[in-house]
């Protein structure tokens, strides 16, 4: 997997063709909600909410606990728990933010149930047995979606837009299946509590966002230098799919797909995105106050390396030299692959990328796995992807701006 920003069209494609329902307006608060937070401590205190034990960490946690591969380990020192509240449309604990860093210069965001100055998650929606009490979420349950490289002056830029959050917060080992899962004998999770949510840090330039759900509009200011924001609203939808990016994702898309809640960014300097007359298309926008890293990405000359490629049944092995070396999370070889045959196949995309420091000249080697019902030709690319050019959106033809290192075409078997 590759820890590098999704960018325009894969924003759009997360959307899906699901149609909303809305039971209620969407909620929406940035600095200033204390009043909910102490109601929240009220409730445990009455034992309205019981507190139960910290939820388990799945094995299939983004932190690898290898400080020097993939994301890295979790960095004590930087779990902080933000100031932001937001409550939620059907009441109980608010939603909040809690940030952590990694070993490899990786910076995530956590969002959940917010009790007693804790984040958690409650025993509802096939969570910890449906047993009602408040768990606490470690630093470790990270997903890969909630984070992104640290730019050079240490600051977190993400966006995220989820389409089926459920009511009782994040948790790796739920029993119910959120939308678009489908699983012999699991039940699916309560439609009622499933919620459609936009967050993300906007950078210590950000002032204040609009967000519009429900036929109402709101400005309100973004908590903190990280620029935090948070939406949460009712949504109900077949679709599953969460949408990561970079930089802020705003504005409504094309007919058929669901509205961003976010509308709007305005910055410190009197500046704003998008143009008050762009509402019909969606819009990333810049990454203001984004300190990228120093020096040119090379060009696909300058990176270009012949490729050793082997089929192995389903398996595809390319091998190569490094032409450069690469450090840190935010950098890394991709390989992206396309196939042929019936239209489904023609429809996918894969991505393998390296995780891990490469000295320049190292061997290095990624593996693909053909879908089974693929057959006909394997097409792929390995480009270099870097902070810097990942900083930058892709053109609108959609084309990847990635540098190139080759190519292969390998024959259907």
């Amino acid at each position: 997997m590759t820890y590098l920003p999704r960018l325009r069209e894969q924003v759009i494609a997360a959307a899906g063709p699901g149609r909303s329902r809305r039971r209620r307006p969407w909620v929406f608060l940035g600095a200033g909600a204390m009043t909910v937070a102490v109601a929240s401590g009220a409730l445990a205190a009455t034992g309205v909410i019981p507190i139960g034990d910290p939820l388990p960490t799945s094995h299939q946690t983004y932190v690898t606990g290898d400080p020097q591969r993939g994301a890295g380990t979790i960095v004590p020192s930087t779990v902080r728990l933000l100031a932001l509240r937001v409550p939620d449309p059907d009441g109980g604990p608010p939603w909040g933010m809690r940030i952590v860093g990694t070993t490899r210069g990786v910076g995530c965001v956590q969002v959940g149930r917010v009790l007693d100055g804790k984040l958690g998650t409650l025993g509802r929606d096939g969570v910890a047995g449906d047993d009602g009490r408040f768990h606490e979420l470690a630093p470790t349950a990270v997903e890969s979606f909630d984070c992104q490289p640290l730019d050079t002056a240490g600051a977190l830029f993400m966006t995220v837009m989820g389409q089926a959050f459920m009511a009782s917060g994040p948790s790796q080992t739920r029993s119910c299946l959120t939308p678009g899962l489908h699983i012999r004998g699991r039940v699916p999770c309560p439609a009622s509590d499933m919620r459609r949510m936009q967050y993300g840090l906007l950078g210590p330039q950000a002032a204040s966002v609009t967000c519009e759900a429900g036929g109402r509009t709101q400005t309100v200011p973004v908590t903190g230098p990280e620029g935090a924001f948070l939406i949460v609203e009712h949504h109900a939808t077949r679709f599953g799919g969460t949408a990561p990016s970079l930089a802020p994702v705003v504005g409504v898309t094309r007919a058929g797909r669901a509205d961003y809640p976010l509308r709007r960014v305005e910055y410190r300097d009197g500046s704003a995105c998008p143009d008050p007359q762009a509402r019909t298309s969606i819009v990333v926008c810049p990454l203001v106050g984004y300190h990228a890293p120093p020096g040119a990405t090379p060009t696909s000359a300058q990176l270009a390396r012949p490729l050793t490629v082997e089929r192995n049944g389903s398996r595809i092995t390319i091998s190569f030299n490094a032409p450069v070396a690469v450090s840190g999370a935010g950098n890394a070889y991709v390989l992206e692959s396309a196939y042929a045959g019936a239209p489904r196949c023609r429809q996918l995309r894969g991505m393998q990328s390296t995780d891990r420091d490469i000295a320049a000249g190292a061997a290095v080697t990624l593996t693909i796995t053909i879908p089974r019902f693929c057959h006909g030709r394997v097409r792929g690319t390995v480009r270099l992807s870097t902070a810097a050019a990942s900083a930058v959106p892709k053109p609108r033809d959609g084309s990847n701006p990635w540098p190139v290192v080759g190519t292969f075409s390998v024959p259907g078997a």
